[in-house]
């Protein structure tokens, strides 16, 4: 940084190494476990990759499905995000026994006798005005709908 400074060569060397530790190619991301630049399909890669990571290439990079389905131990649920609604449905293996709602958090909890299931609701939707769409507590279905945030835009 600094003429004279000696420790700028250090500082220098542990900012690069930082850069290169954000760089570095995991398994969690990509065409699988093996991911590696060079087995990349295309001209970016050196061997053109296999078929499985050709046909890959051939999907388009991103599909979105707007129904997703998660599990817990007792619970599934079901997400719908939608345009003007996020769309929750959860179905317990036991009795439902309450649902509580934070709005700080803007998260959605549900209970039953031996577990609980959150599901945080993405930003741009009203967790205060939350409508039960259907409350079936007794055979553990749920399903309510967030809306999204209204917004003023003279406020």
């Amino acid at each position: 940084m600094f003429d004279g400074d000696a420790n700028a060569a250090g500082r220098r060397e542990a900012r690069m190494k930082k850069d290169a530790q954000k760089e570095t190619y995991t398994n969690k991301v990509g065409f699988g476990s093996g991911f590696t630049p060079s087995s990349m399909p295309g001209p970016a890669g050196g061997n053109g990759g296999t078929e499985q990571q050709k046909a890959a290439a051939e999907k388009p990079a991103f599909q979105f499905d707007a129904s997703k389905v998660g599990t817990g131990s007792l619970f599934t649920h079901r997400v719908k995000a939608g345009r003007h609604a996020y769309e929750i449905e959860i179905v317990c293996q036991l009795p439902l026994e309450d649902m509580a709602a934070n709005a700080g958090k803007r998260s959605l909890t549900w209970f039953c006798a031996d577990d609980q299931y959150t599901v945080v609701v993405p930003e741009g939707f009203d967790v205060e005005a939350l409508q039960v769409l259907s409350d079936d507590f007794a055979t553990g279905r749920c399903s309510v709908s967030v809306p999204v945030k209204t917004r003023n835009v003279f406020a």
